[in-house]
């Protein structure tokens, strides 16, 4: 019920920030942060993240091991199959961060945004309440 509420809310604010935006004049930007950014804080945070994260270690523990050879040494050959899931993953990752910067150009405060806004919280709206209204066996 409470997540059904909360796709629900989420779906209403979507709508009303669809809806009052009017012409599409005014573009919100994201709040500043109070912190200023460092790289070490930065890979801290995402070693952290990554090291206790269940999925990443359930994705090496059962797709890695496939592809050790045992005559030569695990460890090393673990390690350059992380390495290159890293490099493939950050060219990707760069590569959507690029792409949602410019799209965002596009799109924030004018009508486009304002229709992709309202059919995200049409979408999140249905879902809500299609969670809360679903019967319970």
């Amino acid at each position: 019920m409470v997540g059904g509420g909360y796709l629900c809310w989420l779906g209403a604010g979507n709508l009303w920030n669809a809806l009052r935006s009017g012409d599409g004049a005014t573009v919100k930007t994201a709040p500043r942060l109070k912190r200023d950014f460092r790289l070490q804080r930065s890979l801290r945070e995402g070693f952290v993240c990554n090291v206790f994260n269940p999925k990443t270690l359930l994705f090496y523990m059962a797709f890695l091991p496939q592809f050790i050879d045992p005559t030569r040494s695990p460890l090393l050959q673990s390690l350059f199959m992380a390495a290159v899931h890293f490099v493939i993953a950050m060219i990707y990752q760069g590569g959507l961060v690029v792409v949602a910067c410019r799209v965002r150009g596009w799109v924030a405060g004018g009508r486009l945004g304002r229709i992709l806004e309202g059919a995200a919280g049409t979408l999140l709206l249905t879902f809500g309440l299609k969670v809360l209204l679903e019967r319970r066996a």
